[in-house]
C-alpha cells in the first residue's frame, strides 16, 4: 500500500482527524489533506513528524516494513476473503464479486445479499494484521468473524423483509397472526444481533469527521 493509504491507516488507528494532525503538524488542512487524498508528499522533516505523532516509523508510512492491504489490490483482497470463509467451513457464505467501492456477498443462495464498503473492510482487515502480529491463521479466524456477523445480521433483515411480503398476502387471520409472531421473534433477534455487532466493531465502523 501507498504513502497516502498508509497515512490514513495510522492516522485512524491513532483516532487523530484531518483537522487534528494539520494542527498538531502545524500545516494548513488543505495541505495536510493533499498528503492523503491528492498525492501531495510532504517534506522529509514534516514525514518524521508525522512518523512521530503517530508513533511509527517512517519506514511504515512509506510502506516498506508493513503488509496493510491497499484499495486497488482486488485479487489479494479476494484470496484473503475467500481463505477466511474456508477457515470459517461456512458453506452458506460466498464472495460474490469486489467493484471499486463494495464487496458482495452471496449468502444461503441469495445473490449479492449484502455489500460492504471496501474502505472500511480494508480498515478491519488491516487493523486485525496489525493487532494479531500477522499470525495467518488467526487473522482469517478474526475476518471471517467480521464478515460472517455482517452476513448475519443482513440475512435476518431480508428475513424481515420476506415475513412483511408474505403478511400482506395472507387472509387467514390465525396464519397471518403465527407469521406476525415469526416477524417479531425475527426483529427482536437480528436488533440483538445489530447491538452486539455495533458494540464489537465500532472503532471499524467510525466514520472520519
Amino acid at each position: 500500500m501507498g504513502f497516502q493509504e498508509n497515512l490514513r491507516h495510522y492516522r485512524e488507528q491513532a483516532k487523530f482527524t484531518p483537522t487534528e494532525m494539520a494542527k498538531h503538524l502545524k500545516v494548513a488542512y488543505n495541505t495536510y489533506v493533499g498528503y492523503e487524498v491528492r498525492g501531495r508528499e510532504p517534506k522529509y522533516t514534516t514525514l518524521c513528524k508525522i512518523a512521530d505523532l503517530l508513533q511509527v516509523s517512517t519506514d511504515d508510512l512509506l510502506g516498506r516494513t508493513t503488509n496493510i492491504l491497499g484499495k486497488n489490490e482486488d485479487d489479494l483482497l479476494e484470496k484473503i476473503i475467500n481463505e477466511s470463509i474456508k477457515i470459517g467451513d461456512c458453506k452458506l457464505l460466498k464472495l460474490s464479486r469486489i467493484s471499486s467501492d463494495y464487496v458482495y456477498f452471496t449468502f444461503d443462495d441469495i445473490q449479492d445479499i449484502f455489500k460492504f464498503k471496501k474502505d472500511i473492510m480494508l480498515k478491519v482487515l488491516n487493523d486485525i494484521k496489525l493487532e494479531t502480529n500477522k499470525n495467518e491463521k488467526y487473522l482469517q479466524g478474526e475476518f471471517f468473524k467480521f464478515i460472517q456477523d455482517t452476513a448475519f445480521i443482513n440475512f435476518g433483515k431480508q428475513q424481515i423483509k420476506n415475513f412483511e411480503n408474505l403478511i400482506n398476502t395472507v387472509t387467514d387471520e390465525k396464519e397471518k397472526a403465527k407469521l406476525q409472531d415469526d416477524l417479531y421473534k425475527q426483529i427482536t433477534l437480528v436488533n440483538m444481533l445489530e447491538e452486539k455487532y455495533n458494540k464489537d466493531y465500532q472503532n471499524y465502523l467510525q466514520e472520519d469527521k
